[in-house]
């Protein structure tokens, strides 16, 4: 299945259902909210397409229960018992500070153009983690920090490599939502950078 079929898909299965769905073209995030509150969930499609050319329709209809028990929960999500969960996410300077709700979310400043924001990983989906929540866990944006970078180091990083007019390039792929993330690994990024000769230099893609 294409990202657009599974988007028309999805779409379609929660608008038929009550629900409001918004899509983001350029990060491909289709968020789907319920109407009496306006909290929701956003879902990555890239993600999701990988998944379906796998295994068919059916990852994407175990996607979609997913997210019905997740809309259809009442309990109100809480960090506490789930710390390995959490993980850093890179998003440009300019990400909205606030939720549709308006929630402060949590980030810490990066470089001139990105900022690190947290996500709380529910597996088909994720919530970026606002102050109302870090504060419900009687957390400190600190220690939030410390347990987001300290589960990056538990993700793989199979990098392919090739070679261009001599040059050597190394390259990460995996549709997770966190290929970015892993520049803040510096056991990783020092174990690469011991491989190499010259210059070092990483580049994260702009859609990140």
């Amino acid at each position: 299945m294409e990202l657009q079929q599974i988007r028309r898909m999805m779409t379609q299965t929660f608008e038929e259902e009550g629900y409001t769905t918004y899509f983001d073209r350029e990060k491909s995030v289709l968020r789907i909210e319920r109407k009496h509150d306006k909290s929701g969930v956003d879902v990555g499609l890239n993600p999701l397409v990988a998944k379906a050319k796998r295994r068919g329709v059916i990852a994407v209809e175990e996607t979609i229960e997913y997210i019905r028990a997740v809309l259809g929960q009442t309990d109100q999500i809480s960090l506490v018992g789930q710390e390995q969960k959490i993980f850093p996410v890179i998003r440009a300077k300019s990400f909205a500070d606030t939720t549709k709700e308006g929630k402060t979310l949590v980030s810490t400043p990066h470089t001139g153009e990105t900022k690190i924001m947290y996500a709380l990983d529910l597996g088909a989906t994720y919530r970026l983690i606002d102050e109302e929540l870090l504060a419900s866990a009687e957390w400190t944006a600190e220690q939030l920090s410390e347990a987001a970078r300290f589960n990056l180091k538990s993700l793989d990083a199979p990098f392919k490599q090739d070679e261009v007019a001599g040059n050597i390039f190394y390259f990460l792929s995996l549709g997770d939502g966190y290929e970015a993330s892993r520049v803040l690994n510096k056991t990783l990024l020092a174990d690469y950078a011991a491989r190499i000769e010259g210059e070092f230099a990483v580049g994260i893609p702009h859609q990140d």
